[in-house]
């Protein structure tokens, strides 16, 4: 089973990764029930012997910390594939701290090249930067900060494209305060996000690598079609919705 688990690896980060996870919890599992097995196996028999029980059944607990931070760290590092947000989360990371090589990777079709692709972001950032400076003359309260232009700004998921995808619109939004009654006596107070503004549109899809991944094929995640910030575009044309 562990060559099983080494062989679908590669996929833990795409689309099947709910299956890979499944997988090795199962043979977690099974490890932990062949040593509780043993354990009681060995505890008969130093009964019969007339031996006290031994320990070691107890010293099972100290792996439920690592268990934890296994399953949450594969969620947190290796799943980013699985999911349309995590995926554009993982572009746009790359995109702060200028990742351009790492990024192509993360398109459906990348761009010609990493160059291309930091050019394009050039001009997303400036449109964008223009675009937040005008709306904040316009609307001071709303949520920009020209100076980083891709922080404090919102992705929104608009639903799914034709292509079986799913569109996520970038969006200015201010804090609006309301004003309400909790059981028609006590005054309470809320806030929430409204839009000012959209200033950027993107598709993701699931499409394969271009390369095998051992015995089960190409992994299939989410990937980048294309985004337009500002007008800018990046990548291929995106279905606006």
């Amino acid at each position: 089973m562990l060559g099983l688990l080494a062989a679908a690896a590669p996929h833990a980060g795409g689309t099947s990764a709910p299956l890979v996870f499944a997988l090795g919890v199962a043979i977690a599992v099974a490890w932990v029930a062949i040593a509780v097995h043993a354990w009681h196996r060995a505890r008969r028999r130093r009964a019969a012997l007339g031996a006290p029980p031994g320990g070691g059944g107890a010293d099972l607990l100290w792996l439920t910390p690592l268990v934890l931070a296994l399953c949450s760290g594969f969620w947190v590092v290796a799943a980013r594939g699985a999911d349309p947000a995590l995926a554009l989360e993982a572009y746009l990371a790359d995109w702060r701290a200028v990742r351009a090589e790492a990024a192509l990777t993360r398109f459906v079709t990348p761009p010609a090249s990493a160059r291309a692709l930091e050019v394009a972001w050039s001009r997303q950032t400036t449109a964008l930067t223009n675009t937040l400076v005008r709306i904040e003359a316009a609307v001071p309260d709303a949520e920009t900060d020209p100076a980083r232009p891709l922080d404090g700004l919102r992705w929104t998921d608009i639903g799914a494209t034709p292509g079986g995808g799913r569109a996520f619109a970038l969006e200015v939004a201010r804090r609006q305060v309301s004003r309400e009654q909790l059981f028609g006596l006590l005054p309470t107070t809320s806030q929430r996000l409204v839009t000012v503004e959209r200033v950027g549109v993107a598709e993701l899809r699931p499409a394969a690598g271009s390369t095998a991944a051992g015995p089960f094929g190409p992994v299939t995640s989410w990937r980048v079609v294309g985004a337009v910030i500002a007008g800018e575009p990046a990548g291929q044309p995106v279905v606006a919705r």
